[in-house]
């Protein structure tokens, strides 16, 4: 049964991570924003940084000082390193914070790593024991049941979520290429007069129709990740995220 309850405690901590992320955010950027990578209500990163923070902090649940503290580096690590993962996997940055003060490389903050400390206190010290309290009171077979239905789901969605990231990473790569042809025609314009100038423009004309129909074809399919990541950038030097270099263009064509 350790094995169940242990997945028991992710499915439920994944799920109030997602929970803490979409109310934060949305509120944030006043709409609703469905955070995570993945397309259910979870995030799985929300579950491995509690499951191992209790691994390390719960003989010290009495010491509050010592559980922010300690929680503060854990949780601060797993968000470093997850973010570096992810960056190098993906080749997207997911998240910057170097528009913070008191950031490192942009992928942790002080401000979210002391919230981090805070929400470890709450969960060592009254989330997960009201939980491990409420689970004894139900069947084991419910909890079997359960917890073959998340793991699942849970695997179906990672497949399925890896490959519409590599879907948006070819479609974003498209679009992109069809942008800098643009931008390089219209420059070309206008240095350019006479009969070159027009058919410069009638190339100009026809690329445009190729931005519209893809962006009719396929940027739709692109907005579950736009919506959950808004700052996403292809890496943290680019002045712009994603989702702003394709509604520039749009706007701007």
């Amino acid at each position: 049964m350790l094995l169940v309850r242990t997945i028991i405690l992710f499915s439920v901590y994944s799920f109030l991570g997602w929970m803490i992320e979409t109310v934060y955010c949305s509120v944030r950027e006043r709409r609703f924003i469905s955070r995570g990578f993945l397309i259910g209500p979870i995030c799985p990163i929300y579950a491995v940084g509690s499951l191992f923070v209790l691994c390390l902090l719960e003989p010290f649940s009495k010491n509050f000082f010592l559980t922010f503290a300690l929680g503060t580096v854990v949780c601060s690590s797993i968000e470093y390193f997850a973010s570096y993962l992810l960056e190098k996997i993906f080749k997207k940055s997911w998240w910057d914070y170097k528009d913070y003060p008191l950031n490192f490389n942009g992928r942790i903050t002080l401000f979210y790593s002391l919230a981090w400390g805070g929400l470890c206190l709450i969960l060592v010290s009254f989330v997960h024991p009201t939980l491990t309290r409420t689970l004894r009171f139900i069947p084991n077979n419910f909890l079997v049941y359960y917890a073959v239905f998340f793991s699942i789901v849970f695997i179906s969605d990672i497949i399925y979520s890896i490959h519409d990231v590599i879907q948006f990473n070819r479609r974003f790569a498209a679009v992109s290429l069809i942008f800098d042809r643009i931008d390089k025609m219209k420059n070309m314009i206008a240095l350019s007069a006479g009969d070159k100038k027009l058919k410069l423009e009638n190339e100009l004309a026809s690329l445009l129709i190729q931005q519209e129909a893809f962006i009719k074809n396929h940027v739709h399919k692109m907005r579950r990740i736009l919506n959950s990541f808004p700052k996403l950038r292809v890496s943290k030097t680019d002045r712009l995220s994603i989702r702003e270099i394709i509604h520039q263009h749009i706007v701007r064509h």
